[in-house]
């Protein structure tokens, strides 16, 4: 995990420190912005099975708010079925998970699921 910090007068990303994350993190890819709940940061990113057609698999992540710790993270999971799947947004809203997905570049879908049912289960520190 790389932490950076943008100098908008040089126009340059400057990394300011890099935080040690479980291997598998190191195959994942883009998704959600982070946003902040109960002093955490929570956002989603996918890791790419490369085959034809390729197959996204999520995963939650949580930071510690202020630090931007690793603490925790989730199982893989997908959302509708195994494919090319994008999550665009991600929301906790009265206890459940507010999922934006986008299937193929299309067919945007709104996903609503109980935190109970993707517990996060890993302890993230290494």
């Amino acid at each position: 995990l790389q932490i950076c910090k943008i100098d908008y007068e040089s126009k340059l990303l400057n990394l300011i420190e890099e935080r040690k994350m479980p291997t598998m993190f190191k195959h994942a890819r883009g998704s959600t912005c982070g946003f902040s709940y109960k002093d955490e940061i929570w956002f989603v990113t996918h890791m790419v099975s490369y085959e034809t057609p390729r197959h996204y698999y999520h995963v939650l992540v949580l930071l510690e708010e202020h630090t931007w710790r690793p603490l925790s993270y989730s199982q893989s999971f997908y959302f509708d079925k195994v494919g090319i799947e994008f999550c665009i947004g991600f929301n906790i809203v009265d206890d459940n998970y507010m999922f934006w997905i986008s299937r193929f570049d299309r067919d945007p879908m709104c996903v609503i699921a109980p935190q109970k049912c993707l517990p996060l289960c890993f302890d993230a520190l290494c």
